[in-house]
């Protein structure tokens, strides 16, 4: 083979290599981009009863066994909140300042560890892989 032809044969890879790049990067720009977060609970919701298949009389059901527990967790909520109350009036204002700035510095935080860690810490500790080397390698 020809030393012209080899650099030849070159540039048409790289030509094809960035022509296939670009249209990539055209094609990614034309699609639009997903709604950010999760989607609201009457989404979610329109979604669960699309992916059973619910009928139009379970969807009733479903809604006033909704609302006829509405009025539970609403006295569930006040009882808590009396209880509360009445908690706090075993602490002095100084413990409750702190008791509100402990509440306040765990708002967001889901577990022991905060966000991006479960309640349950163990859950990410190393885990054996049975085959491997000897030693303890995370999942």
């Amino acid at each position: 083979m020809k030393r012209t032809d080899t650099r030849t044969s070159i540039r048409c890879a790289v030509a094809a290599l960035l022509a296939a790049v670009i249209l990539a990067l055209v094609v990614a720009a034309q699609t639009p981009p997903p709604p950010p977060g999760r989607p609201g609970p009457r989404a979610a919701r329109a979604q669960a009863i699309a992916d059973l298949g619910l009928t139009p009389d379970q969807v009733n059901a479903l809604g006033e066994f909704r609302k006829a527990r509405m009025g539970e967790r609403r006295a569930f909520r006040e009882k808590t909140g009396k209880l509360r109350g009445e908690r706090d009036k075993i602490f002095t204002p100084e413990q409750l300042d702190k008791i509100r700035t402990f509440r306040s510095g765990r708002q967001g935080r889901m577990g022991p560890a905060g966000p991006g860690r479960m309640a349950r810490p163990w859950a990410y500790r190393c885990r054996p892989y049975p085959g491997w080397h000897r030693g303890w390698h995370r999942w």
